[in-house]
């Protein structure tokens, strides 16, 4: 780990968002919702203004900046994992079953292609605008956008399974299909699908991010960097910039971190890349 730079790079800034949601109440110098009459649009400063200091200065209403992007670390995470977690679940047992038996292939496969031949964004876009903004429509709305992946993924990974020698000789032992499934195949692709939640995790904070920015995710006063965006987009971004500039950079970041430790796990993993790192 420690000759792997982004991984380490990866890791760390995942660490410092995981510290953000955990401890957000404790590192917060402020509420993510307290207004502060009178010290609105605050450029960064570390002086103090009547007693209290915001270092990354406050938006129109008199919010301070860091505050709303630790606690924006929440949302960022939540809607991250349960996203992946829930593409995952419904994505890896029906590629499963796609890439084992030869008649579900073909019904799995031509869904998921007609899936994927749309953009994501798009999708998410027609999914939240019939089920209405919110947390909860988010994440449904991202995770199906992200269930063709893991489908197509899974699906090839379990057709090399079965090209192998201890799959063939497993099953002239009469090992039963489902017990092949899952204690002798799944357990060889679990790296692959380790290496696509990474990817996947940055992609579902982008697509989270952009419905928010679209008001349509996560709305305000919620502490949501999407929205924060948007806010300052709103209001004198050219005079104000630093209200989009932090909660963009916060996105980059996390979205960055998750694909450096999607890439490493992949150099590490990948037997046909393992030679080479």
């Amino acid at each position: 780990m420690r000759k792997n730079w982004t991984l380490l790079v990866g890791i760390s800034l995942v660490s410092l968002l995981v510290i953000c949601t955990l401890f957000a109440n404790w590192i917060s110098p402020h509420s993510p919702l307290e207004d502060f009459r009178g010290l609105e649009n605050l450029s960064p400063s570390f002086e103090s203004r009547d007693g209290k200091y915001f270092l990354l200065g406050t938006d129109t209403l008199g919010r301070d900046l860091l505050s709303r992007l630790i606690y924006g670390a929440r949302y960022c995470l939540l809607m991250g994992c349960v996203t992946v977690a829930i593409a995952g679940f419904i994505g890896i047992p029906l590629g499963m079953l796609a890439g084992s038996h030869t008649r579900l292939d073909a019904v799995i496969s031509k869904a998921t292609d007609i899936v994927m031949s749309f953009p994501a964004v798009l999708i998410a876009l027609v999914v939240v605008s019939i089920l209405g903004p919110g947390l909860f429509n988010v994440i449904i709305a991202v995770a199906l956008t992200s269930i063709p992946s893991f489908i197509r993924l899974t699906r090839s990974q379990v057709k090399l399974e079965f090209r192998k020698d201890y799959v063939q000789a497993a099953e002239c032992l009469g090992v039963g299909r489902i017990r092949l499934l899952s204690l002798h195949i799944f357990p060889n692709i679990v790296p692959s699908l380790l290496v696509l939640s990474s990817l996947s995790l940055g992609t579902a904070i982008l697509e989270s991010a952009g419905l928010s920015f679209l008001n349509l995710g996560v709305t305000p006063p919620a502490p949501e960097w999407g929205s924060m965006i948007r806010t300052g987009m709103e209001t004198f971004l050219s005079s104000n910039p630093w209200v989009s500039t932090f909660a963009g950079l916060c996105i980059f970041l996390n979205v960055l971190a998750f694909n450096l430790i999607g890439d490493a796990l992949r150099d590490r993993l990948d037997p046909a890349l393992r030679g080479k790192v």
